[in-house]
């Protein structure tokens, strides 16, 4: 991520010294100054800042919650999107949170033509096979997907699968090799929704409420589950591990 003199970023507010309570733990500022991988920032009037490290900082700011799947799975898949989307609506305000349900490759395209510049974090929530997700009735493979996604300009993105086989390299390691991945965290196994809602809880709440890196945000999230050791983390067709 390159980050310039008058760019428009998103600050830590407990890094500006302000009350970290606040609905959004985010401000907008506008950087003023840069030295190696620190930058100053200033919100509206108020002082410039000191300077803060670049890894605390998001150029862009927002959490895609996508449910795939046929209308009839309300049971299974209906509670897990709620609890995910309600979720990162208490983190972040609503403006940056995007709930979209689908059943269609072809809704996911239109979809992702209109609004993919509008998030940094994407959880998928559906049914997942070794090699592809499900798309109603159909198990739509990896290379099918990666050219949906694969747009111009669009900036590479964290994707966090919720469905399960999908972290298997059949899948992830081909996906993760995408532009537009940056990574991608994913179940080895089956998973119960239960901790699948959680895990994906745990994994945000590390990696935007207390500013991890992906991978220490990936570490933790999975240490903090029981039995969710099945989830699996790859970076540009890596599996990272321990």
């Amino acid at each position: 991520m390159t980050i310039q003199i008058g760019d428009t970023v998103f600050v830590p507010r407990k890094l500006l010294g302000e009350d970290a309570g606040e609905h959004s733990p985010f401000r907008r500022s506008i950087v003023t100054g840069r030295r190696d991988r620190s930058i100053t920032v200033q919100c509206g009037d108020e002082p410039e800042s000191e300077f803060i490290a670049t890894r605390f900082i998001h150029k862009r700011l927002g959490v895609a919650v996508v449910r795939i799947g046929d209308y009839s799975e309300y049971k299974f898949l209906d509670p897990l999107y709620k609890s995910v989307l309600q979720f990162c609506r208490i983190l972040l305000p609503d403006d940056h949170v995007t709930g979209f349900q689908l059943r269609t490759t072809l809704e996911l395209r239109r979809f992702w033509e209109l609004n993919h510049g509008a998030f940094e974090q994407v959880i998928v929530i559906g049914h997942g096979a070794r090699n592809g997700l499900c798309f109603g009735h159909q198990n739509v493979g990896v290379d099918d997907i990666r050219d949906i996604l694969e747009v111009p300009d669009a900036t590479p993105k964290e994707f966090v699968s919720l469905c399960c086989q999908t972290g298997r390299a059949d899948f992830s390691r081909e996906f993760s090799r995408s532009p537009i991945v940056k990574s991608v965290i994913a179940p080895f196994e089956s998973i119960h929704g239960c901790l699948a809602s959680l895990f994906a809880q745990h994994y945000l709440n590390k990696r935007l409420l207390e500013h991890k890196t992906i991978t220490v945000a990936f570490k933790k999230a999975r240490k903090q589950l029981s039995g969710s050791a099945t989830f699996r983390l790859w970076i540009n067709g890596n599996l990272k591990t321990n």
